[in-house]
């Protein structure tokens, strides 16, 4: 499955939800959050905070944790079911960034492996295949819908992209 991310400074956006990039990290399951994803030992809920600004946000696992929070509502609106999921993950940076932050950005995802997480009660268990950085995290979304509807087994964003030179799969190199 295609799951595009735009990992933006204000919110988490994929085609189907946008939500604030906040959470908060707890020991305990906390009892009054809507939303609770449990990684790692740890308990995340959202919120409607905002973190701060970060250029690079491969410097901690809070973006990782919102990916995952994306990741999970997309699976639940699209019915996946299956034991272990196979993700490609599309994400993009803006122009400016993208040089230097590629691939730091792709293996930032790819370094987990088979992940095992909780979202609102429910095991879910993911592979990240291939990342896919774009130069544009809009586009990602945006063909990541279309590749959706289609339901095409190829990428058509990101084939397109990399025969342009502005989408790169960290997987091919």
């Amino acid at each position: 499955m295609l799951v595009a991310i735009d990992h933006g400074n204000y919110s988490i956006k994929t085609p189907h939800f946008s939500f604030v990039s906040g959470l908060t990290e707890h020991t305990v399951r906390p009892p009054m959050a809507d939303e609770v994803l449990e990684y790692d030992g740890k308990y995340w809920a959202l919120t409607g905070q905002r973190l701060p600004y970060m250029r690079d946000k491969t410097r901690d696992d809070r973006y990782f944790v919102l990916s995952l929070f994306a990741i999970a509502k997309e699976l639940s609106a699209a019915g996946a079911n299956t034991a272990l999921e196979q993700i490609d993950l599309a994400v993009g940076l803006p122009p400016e960034h993208y040089g230097m932050l590629r691939e730091r950005f792709a293996q930032y995802f790819r370094r987990y492996g088979t992940v095992n997480f909780v979202y609102n009660n429910q095991p879910m268990s993911i592979v990240v295949r291939n990342v896919f950085v774009c130069i544009s995290a809009g586009l990602c979304r945006s063909c990541a819908a279309v590749r959706s509807a289609t339901e095409n087994a190829e990428n058509v964003c990101c084939r397109y992209w990399r025969v342009h030179h502005r989408c790169t799969a960290a997987s091919e190199r």
